[in-house]
């Protein structure tokens, strides 16, 4: 398969935003950010979520980092290493979406502008997890075909369910994509993939 110039480029920087992430990481603990992470140890604990202990931003985000700490062991710095993984796979879908609003000629710089506003991961924050499912949801969604349309509803329930707060946004977004899908099935579709997560949570 014969890779853009551009694309090999967006590889390259996803490659040093990951691996720089965890090296950084290795320096820069801070007890205060990554006690966060102290939810997803009890979560498989026989200790009850919202009744036991707190769960800081959101159950998706608690639930991905307890079953890292789980595979790895309960080393906390597997927590950066899945932040790191998602920020840079966020990046690269800000990568794949500019690809269609931008020239190949401007697209060149893309990567590397957003490795220089943000080179690194810095704590194992849910930032991270919810940046890669909402540009997922945007490259989903301007795919516009049924099945899209649902994994692009069912990823911005992800975004609730990894930062809650953004719960309180979302019905403005999905108001506004109604209007603008202007199509029932695609409609009906999206609302199933937003409620499902939720119905599940």
């Amino acid at each position: 398969m014969n890779f853009s110039l551009n694309f090999k480029i967006a590889i390259l920087f996803f490659l040093i935003t990951f691996l720089g992430s965890i090296i950084q990481s290795v320096y820069t603990y801070d007890s205060f950010h990554w006690v966060i992470s102290q939810s997803s140890i009890d979560l498989f604990s026989s200790r009850t979520p919202y009744k036991d202990f707190f769960i800081h931003y959101g159950f998706l985000f608690t639930l991905v980092n307890a079953i890292i700490l789980k595979i790895f062991n309960y080393d906390l710095l597997s927590t950066m290493i899945i932040a790191s993984l998602f920020y840079g796979l966020g990046n690269f879908n800000i990568y794949l979406i500019s690809k269609k609003f931008v020239s190949p000629n401007l697209n060149f710089y893309v990567p590397i502008t957003l490795f220089l506003l943000h080179p690194f991961a810095n704590h194992p924050w849910p930032n991270y997890q919810f940046y890669f499912f909402l540009t997922l949801f945007i490259l989903m969604l301007l795919k516009n075909n049924l099945f899209n349309i649902f994994i692009s509803g069912f990823l911005l329930s992800l975004c609730c369910l990894t930062y809650e707060n953004f719960i309180f946004l979302s019905p403005v977004i999905i108001l506004i994509l109604l209007f603008i899908l202007k199509d029932f099935y695609k409609n009906i579709l999206f609302i199933l993939g937003f409620v499902l997560p939720i119905s599940i949570f």
